[in-house]
């Protein structure tokens, strides 16, 4: 290889070391720059405590009444989101809570046999639950 080549390969290989450099310091510039927008930014929502009275009125209305929650926010000078966020808080207050432990269903077998001849027959009893047999006992 030529010395004229030879140092234009280095004076190449040179340039790219310093663009992946400049590269480099442009990206964390851009992070830094990115974390400060950030912080500046914050999300102010102005929250408006509802009185209980005026929650109450709301409750009376639409579920009482059957008033639909849009027309009782107007009547009330309350916004929709806010009526609508009481009163489905409220109905899911006011539901029952399903349980976890589902109870499963027991049946109960009862089988009759006919008295022949006036001879009775003795009466077998099996108590299972969830298919479990718990207890067996026999009348005569």
């Amino acid at each position: 290889m030529s010395s004229q080549s030879q140092q234009e390969y280095d004076q190449d290989h040179e340039n790219e070391e310093e663009l992946q450099e400049d590269e480099q310091e442009f990206s964390s510039k851009q992070q830094e720059s990115q974390k400060q927008v950030k912080s500046t930014i914050k999300k102010v929502r102005n929250y408006q405590k509802v009185p209980e009275n005026l929650k109450s009125q709301l409750l009376k209305l639409v579920i009482q009444q059957g008033v639909k929650i849009n027309q009782a926010a107007q009547q009330l000078n309350l916004k929709y989101a806010t009526a609508k966020t009481i009163v489905f808080t409220y109905r899911a207050q006011s539901k029952p809570k399903k349980s976890k432990n589902k109870k499963k269903k027991t049946t109960t077998k009862v089988e009759f046999v006919p008295i022949q001849n006036n001879n009775v027959n003795p009466i077998h009893v099996e108590i299972s639950i969830g298919g479990n047999l718990q207890n067996k006992f026999t009348l005569e």
